[in-house]
């Protein structure tokens, strides 16, 4: 009976006919442990995979038809980033150990280079100075190589490369595994793909859209007043007090210097934008505090405002009658005679908020803050309810009553007042370079108007001081209307001029410079009376 061979007594049986009279090819004990080297590192498995991939591919995109064209191209592209995956790793595998190996070499080098430039260097300033080798001396320990150490050290390094080794047979027989896969059902795999492609936009649309929150929440912060409500609104309460001071200095001018002949008052009107003095704040100090700022407040005060108070005398000639004696009576005779004439010209230069934060040494970055947080107003409008920060609609088509233009004075007055509709309104400005506030405005007009008036640069209250006092039904265009408590401060704070006492329509300086109604809730809850100009 015939014994049965085993499949290495057939190999090697098989092996033998293959070579007769042949070179003896059969491998070296070197050959084969070099064999079974490159087989614990995955190679003969990678090219096994990679031909089998290839052979896959050829074999599914024969059978597709037409209609799967689509899904032999993603399965194609799919499977080509499978095999190129695996050779990356190798690869990658290969050159971390051999970097790693080189670094280590390198470092050796080093080390070895930079102790000897030291010995080199301490010998030559010991030559130098004696006293060297004793200031520098640090106690060394010699190190004895350590046989078990370094024993210890080739048996991790072997252990790492097998370790790796595993790794990317594993990985091989997973990508392997995957591609057959692919190949058996290409459509649900082309589906999980697209899916997983849904889910890769969709996390991304997630992240975008965290950071754009992130972003909208840091211009929050870069265009608002960071300070506390109550703290900002008392804050300002502290700077206006500050202006009442001027005022009442100014107020009791003619107390102080009684015995002038003749007063002169050049004065812009006293007040601030509270939005800007917020703004200059945030940027100086951010979450700034009521007790920390009172000193900036008074520095602040300083740069705003200057007011000068300037006596001159003049020598003057006038006619008085005296009686002389000619011919021996007493005739009554004019004469020349001089005299001494004190004149106090008081004058106030608002500056304006706006003006001084551009000499406050604020760099680039620091600028560019301030300017956003005046224009968005700190993202906190409410907190001040004057008029001027109402933005109130003006009578965009209103025209005057020709019959009123008859009045050449008025005429005159309107028409200059005119040249300046839909400019804005710049605190404490008194021209058209600067800019108006209600009281520079309406000065501006009466100075300039060719009526022969000079009422110089003065407030709402002094326009008001230096008018005649018309009662209500008997008020005509070019008269003055005042109001009171428009803003924080004594007697008037607002003027405008009349053009249309019938429809009640003013024009003055809101914001911008309109015409506007002054029969409306707000303006006869401000009204306080009447002038004409003399």
């Amino acid at each position: 009976m015939p014994q049965l061979k085993s499949e290495s007594v057939r190999a090697a049986n098989y092996r033998k006919k293959l070579r007769h009279d042949k070179k003896d090819n059969s491998l070296t004990r070197e050959e084969l442990k070099h064999l079974d080297q490159m087989k614990r590192q995955g190679r003969k498995r990678i090219y096994a995979d990679e031909a089998l991939a290839k052979s896959a591919r050829e074999e599914v995109l024969k059978s597709q038809n037409k209609d799967q064209n689509v899904g032999g191209d993603a399965l194609n592209l799919g499977l080509d980033t499978v095999s190129d995956a695996a050779a990356l790793t190798r690869n990658a595998i290969e050159n971390r150990i051999e970097k790693e190996t080189d670094r280590k070499t390198q470092e050796n080098k080093t080390e070895e280079s930079k102790q000897t430039q030291k010995r080199h260097n301490r010998e030559t300033v010991q030559k130098q100075n004696p006293y060297a080798e004793k200031l520098n001396q640090k106690p060394q320990k010699a190190e004895k190589p350590n046989p078990s150490k370094q024993r210890q050290k080739k048996e991790a390094a072997d252990k790492a490369r097998e370790g790796i080794s595993s790794l990317a047979e594993k990985l091989h027989e997973t990508l392997a595994n995957l591609e057959r896969v692919i190949v058996e059902n290409p459509k649900v795999i082309l589906i999980a793909l697209v899916i997983g492609l849904l889910i890769a936009v969709i996390m991304g649309c997630f992240s975008s859209c965290s950071i754009a929150f992130s972003g909208a929440e840091d211009v929050m912060v870069f265009t608002s007043y960071t300070a506390e409500d109550h703290v900002i609104v008392q804050v300002e309460k502290d700077y206006r007090k500050l202006e009442k001071k001027i005022q009442k200095k100014i107020d009791k001018i003619e107390e102080d210097y009684p015995d002038m002949d003749e007063y002169n008052y050049y004065l812009d009107e006293i007040g601030h934008n509270p939005y800007v003095l917020a703004a200059i704040l945030t940027v100086v100090f951010e979450d700034y505090k009521r007790d920390e700022v009172q000193d900036y407040l008074k520095e602040l005060i300083d740069k705003q405002y200057d007011l000068e108070i300037e006596e001159v005398v003049e020598t003057r000639t006038r006619t008085e009658t005296e009686y002389q004696e000619i011919d021996g009576e007493l005739v009554e005779v004019e004469v020349e005679v001089e005299y001494e004439y004190h004149i106090l010209n008081v004058t106030l230069t608002n500056h304006t908020l706006e003006e001084v934060a551009q000499h406050l040494g604020f760099d680039e970055d620091q600028m560019q803050r301030f300017l956003i947080l005046c224009e968005t107003k700190g993202n906190k409008e409410y907190l001040f309810t004057d008029m001027y920060s109402l933005e109130e609609p003006g009578e965009e088509d209103y025209g005057v009553p020709a019959e009123y233009l008859t009045d050449e004075e008025f005429a005159r007055m309107l028409h200059e007042a005119e040249k300046y509709l839909g400019m804005e309104y710049v605190w404490g400005g008194s021209n058209p370079d600067t800019g108006f506030d209600c009281s520079g405005f309406v000065c501006w007009v009466i100075n300039h108007c060719g009526n022969g008036w000079n009422y110089g640069r003065t407030t709402a209250n002094g326009l008001k001081a230096r008018t005649d006092r018309v009662a209500t039904s008997d008020v005509r265009p070019g008269d003055l209307i005042f109001f009171k408590g428009t803003y924080d401060t004594a007697g008037a704070s607002h003027v405008g001029i009349v053009v249309d006492p019938v429809n009640k329509i003013m024009i003055h300086a809101g914001n911008p410079i309109k015409y506007s109604c002054y029969d409306t809730a707000y303006w006869r809850s401000h009204f306080y009376c009447n002038g004409r100009i003399k």
